[in-house]
């Protein structure tokens, strides 16, 4: 967990220290071009001294010649700000007319003396001159987090969409849009009951999901999005979301149309789990869609394509699972079957569907190969043929181990392992086994991996 200053790169500012004669004089002199301005010390000074500040600071970034130069301000504030407190740094804020292009509030709390348990950030403030109800709703969020007591760790990025300075949020008027990030399941989900029962009056967009560093920072693990329209009480369906995002997930969404729940696998279809929650939230009245399966490219026709050819593989005779790609790991749709009998069904499959844009790895259960189908080459006519003349090599090289096909859209490689026992007659055995077997196939090249101290080598065609 960092701390908050370390979360930011730091900065060279123009700042001006404790009031003088030569400070003034600076000051008075290059108002003019810019770098330093009375009205922006003048602010920070108003600013700092207003109840529940910790610290104020203005800064000016020269980004002469490539950047426009501008004005920033942050201000550190009690993480237990009252609402009263908020309305007047408000008011102190709006005297005056300094120049600020960019304003952020934030806080830390720390219940020992090491790191802080959670910190909040608010963006989006326009000018220098806030809203008093972006404040206050900003409090509210803060005493979301002050009642997690010490096991709370995480953070919080707020930021504000209000019309009135140009912003459209999700509902075309005044938003709270929150970052979240907790370390646990129960901890996430307690913090957002209580910023909505805190924040009922405001509409709010959410994004939050459990990291183990709890810090916005690192994006690990599938968010719940939630977007609450004011006054919408969300209490039931925040018990089902917090059942469903342990599961194997793909995506989870709350909006007033209901629940939508993407996958992570083609079982998770038809758990026992997953229908119970589907009709418990139906009987409470909130409607739950289990989503199609979806692939990274977000194309139309190649996510119905790809629905389609899982719920196809899925069903196949001998294939025991089919795992959609993680945000967080692998990239690749992977495809396990029971023996090696089924895995040419499987790959007819995936070479007759139309262009599902996603990359396939086909294995068995016992892990002695793979079949790798990468993206643009799913149609590729060779691949079974392919798998066929790999599983014959297996069978017909005396020490042969693990062994793998790569399949593009123009050619064919394999991977072929030999086993820890061998000497050198095995390796040149299966050398020229292996330039046969690609003289005869539509494979194109092999590497062979014997094992030490034999070196590896790349096989290709004779041209």
């Amino acid at each position: 967990m960092t701390t908050p200053g370390s979360m930011r790169p730091r900065r060279l500012r123009w700042k001006l220290g404790a009031p003088s004669a030569l400070a003034l004089i600076a000051t008075l002199t290059l108002s003019g071009c810019g770098a330093v301005s009375i009205e922006q010390r003048l602010w920070e000074s108003r600013v700092s001294a207003a109840p529940g500040v910790e610290r104020a600071n203005w800064n000016y970034y020269n980004g002469w010649p490539n950047f426009d130069s501008k004005y920033t301000a942050e201000i550190r504030i009690s993480p237990k700000l009252s609402e009263a407190e908020a309305q007047e740094i408000a008011q102190l804020s709006c005297q005056g007319n300094p120049r600020f292009d960019d304003v952020y509030v934030d806080t830390a709390s720390s219940f020992s003396n090491s790191m802080p348990n959670w910190e909040a950030t608010l963006y989006g403030l326009a000018g220098a001159c806030f809203n008093p109800e972006h404040l206050q709703d900003f409090t509210r969020v803060l005493g979301a987090l002050g009642s997690g007591g010490p096991d709370l760790i995480g953070e919080v990025d707020a930021r504000v969409f209000d019309p009135t300075d140009g912003d459209q949020g999700p509902f075309n008027e005044y938003t709270l849009s929150l970052t979240i990030e907790t370390t646990s399941t129960q901890s996430l989900f307690t913090l957002l009951r209580e910023v909505r029962t805190r924040t009922g009056a405001t509409p709010l967009e959410i994004e939050a999901w459990v990291d183990g560093d709890g810090s916005t920072l690192t994006n690990f693990g599938i968010p719940v999005r939630a977007t609450l329209p004011a006054g919408y009480d969300p209490a039931r369906a925040f018990d089902i979301l917090e059942r469903a995002y342990d599961l194997p997930h793909q995506g989870l969404e709350l909006s007033p149309e209901g629940i939508s729940l993407t996958p992570g696998s083609m079982k998770m279809l038809s758990d026992p789990l997953t229908l119970e929650l589907q009709a418990e939230s139906i009987e409470a009245g909130i409607p739950f869609t289990l989503l199609p399966p979806q692939n990274s490219s977000g194309n139309q026709e190649e996510n119905q394509a790809y629905s389609a050819l899982l719920l196809e593989l899925a069903e196949s005779p001998g294939i025991t699972g089919v795992q959609m790609p993680s945000s967080s790991g692998s990239d690749v749709t992977k495809v396990t079957a029971s023996e090696l009998d089924a895995i040419p069904e499987a790959l007819r499959l995936i070479q007759s569907s139309e262009p599902a844009g996603a990359e396939f790895y086909v294995t068995d259960a016992a892990d002695t190969m793979f079949v790798r189908v990468s993206r643009g080459a799913q149609q590729n006519p060779n691949t079974v043929e392919a798998f066929e003349q790999m599983v014959r090599a297996q069978a017909g090289i005396p020490k042969a181990g693990f062994a793998a096909i790569i399949v593009n859209k123009e050619s064919i490689s394999m991977r072929f392992d030999l086993t820890d026992a061998v000497t050198k007659s095995d390796v040149n055995n299966a050398r020229a086994a292996l330039l046969q077997l690609i003289e005869a196939s539509t494979i194109d090249e092999v590497s062979l991996y014997p094992p030490a101290p034999f070196p590896s080598e790349t096989l290709g065609a004779v041209s």
